[in-house]
């Protein structure tokens, strides 16, 4: 079974399909698009039920999960997190209530806890910006709001928990059929900090180079599914050359994501491989970056949302645009959070420019389409710069 976005062109899912069933004949598969795959190529993650139903297992355990509990279930279904609730679901008995034609809004979805009742729901860290912006509180029903797919800044934590939002961080990817490490309703309890996440009882880790993650776990992947140009031993269609392959080592995989573990069973996600750039020959990591403009878009209640991208620069190597979505009438509050950010920088950290979207690219589950802003980007140069 594929389970494709709806929205991707019909020719698409067609030829998808159609590779799919032939690559997978005779496997039970369940494939999944990975999150930030692009609309042409999509990275197709090849999962089984056994594997879904050991993260199942684990999530329910850590969390503590019950018959009693409701969950409000606005994630897309042929995403892992949308699968993962189903699962919980069995494994549980716990009820499910989906809305039917989704669109996130953050009124609603407080309309759609209170109605349903609902312990837990899961959102993505844009979500918690939209409630946190509009004022809204949380049911008191609510046990849980699960928050994955990115980084929180602590402002924002503790603007949700003003606002009684009993926010639970959770890290995990498509590969591992969802949660590897999550805060617990105990974390929660005990302090006033942001939970550390908990690795969760199905997971084997350790760090290789560059403090990037491996694991291992009855929960992994089988392999991908991808398009490539390389004519690989796969089969071609329409132009493409369409492979299987297995990046797993003697049942580990290598991930793309750095990591601090500790000795006592906790997980701190550093960021991404991929989202560290050379300017002027310095590595510099985005992640604390896009923390401190999220602090200061909160400070300046602008109630937009700012995003940090690296442009290519043939001087420089990179530069660092903020993307505004919303109103340009707010250009020199923008200019006041970059100053304030950039006091806080060394020089080649700094960020150059800014730019307005009316609206930022998003993901199906809600999340900002990063590739998709760095194309709107390159098109829309020189809104405004900013020397050091």
């Amino acid at each position: 079974m594929l389970l494709l976005n709806p929205r991707l062109p019909q020719s698409l899912q067609e030829n998808w399909q159609k590779v799919f069933a032939q690559i997978s004949s005779g496997k039970k598969w369940i494939g999944v698009t990975t999150s930030g795959t692009g609309k042409e190529f999509p990275k197709i993650a090849l999962l089984t039920r056994s594997a879904l139903m050991a993260s199942a297992r684990a999530v329910t355990e850590h969390l503590a999960i019950s018959s009693e509990d409701k969950w409000f279930h606005i994630l897309p279904d042929f995403h892992v997190g949308g699968l993962g609730i189903w699962a919980r679901s069995k494994v549980s008995g716990c009820q499910v209530y989906k809305p039917v034609n989704w669109q996130w809004d953050p009124h609603k979805f407080v309309n759609g806890l209170k109605k349903s009742c609902a312990t837990w729901s899961s959102v993505v860290p844009t979500q918690v910006f939209d409630l946190v912006s509009n004022n809204l509180k949380a049911p008191a029903h609510l046990k849980a709001l699960l928050v994955g797919g990115g980084a929180i800044s602590n402002s924002l934590f503790h603007r949700a928990q003003e606002l009684s939002w009993p926010l639970l961080l959770t890290y995990g990817m498509t590969e591992c059929c969802s949660q590897i490490a999550t805060a617990t309703l105990k974390d929660l309890r005990g302090g006033a900090g942001i939970p550390r996440l908990r690795l969760l009882s199905h997971i084997q880790v350790r760090v290789g180079i560059q403090s990037l993650l491996q694991i291992k776990s009855p929960a992994l992947f089988e392999g991908y599914l991808q398009a490539n140009g390389f004519g690989l031993d796969g089969c071609k269609l329409e132009g493409f050359e369409f492979d299987f392959f297995d990046p797993k080592q003697d049942g580990w995989f290598q991930t793309s994501d750095r990591v601090n573990l500790t000795g006592d069973g906790f997980l701190q996600p550093m960021g991404r491989v991929d989202n560290q750039v050379k300017i002027l020959g310095e590595l510099v990591d985005l992640v604390p970056i896009q923390a401190l403009v999220d602090n200061y878009f909160l400070a300046a209640q602008l109630g937009q949302e700012g995003v940090v991208v690296p442009l290519p620069d043939s001087r420089c190597g990179h530069r660092l645009v903020l993307i505004v979505e919303g109103r340009k009438k707010v250009s020199e509050q923008v200019k006041q959070v970059i100053d304030r950010v950039n006091r806080q920088l060394l020089p080649f950290e700094r960020i150059q420019e800014f730019q307005f979207v009316a609206q930022f690219p998003r993901t199906e589950l809600g999340k900002i389409s990063t590739w998709q802003l760095l194309q709107i980007t390159s098109r829309q140069l020189g809104s405004g710069s900013f020397g050091e």
